[in-house]
């Protein structure tokens, strides 16, 4: 398959293999494609001639690519995680079209979803094993090359996660929802407790 990700100006999640996000200094759209199948990837630099300059490369196939904002300068990174091996990348954008990177590894078949954990302003990853329901914040903390996954639990397998706001502090929240019996949760997050769990009104599944 390939993921089409859309290259903005205001930073936002990604969401479904599209999202909105920054990759040049200028204030045109920019977009992202990678093919999960053979590796291929491009940058395609939007100008003001309605047109778009690719800058074609590659990477191993068979990554899931999810935009991130892994450092403090002001365009889009890329959080790469490969759910067959574990391995993960960081890809850092470095303003020429290219990225540096660091890599590590994790056991397989999580489902990422990359949010602010901690309020510093920097993409985190959430990690969630649908089918046990054990799960791991794992931090990107700035001027280090991996995550700290200290904080962990466990809930009932099955969930469907989405990253969402759902109060005014500088964290990212989770909403839970099971679509065979129609529960959902609000997971507030809550750096020392984990996350604060209220169960809202069944919903039809």
């Amino acid at each position: 398959s390939i993921t089409l990700i859309v290259v903005v100006a205001v930073f936002s999640f990604f969401w479904d293999g599209l999202s909105m996000l920054t990759s040049t200094a200028d204030s045109y759209s920019d977009v992202f494609v990678y093919n999960q199948i053979d590796g291929s990837r491009s940058i395609k630099f939007s100008n003001n001639f309605g047109d778009f300059l690719p800058k074609n490369s590659s990477w191993s196939p068979g990554w899931e690519v999810k935009a991130a904002k892994l450092d403090n300068d002001e365009f889009t990174d890329f959080f790469l995680y490969n759910k067959t091996n574990g391995q993960w990348f960081k890809s850092v954008y470095d303003d020429s079209g290219e990225f540096t990177y660091n890599n590590g590894t994790w056991s397989p078949d999580w489902e990422t979803y990359v949010l602010d954990l901690n309020g510093d302003g920097l993409s985190d990853v959430f990690l969630y094993n649908r089918s046990i329901g054990y799960w791991f914040k794992c931090l990107n903390v700035s001027g280090q090359d991996g995550f700290s996954c200290g904080q962990r639990g466990q809930w009932d397998p099955g969930w469907q996660i989405y990253p969402v706001r759902l109060n005014t502090d500088s964290l990212d929240d989770l909403f839970l929802y099971n679509q065979g019996s129609g529960v959902w949760f609000r997971a507030v997050n809550e750096i020392a407790d984990n996350f604060n769990l209220t169960q809202g009104n069944y919903w039809s599944p």
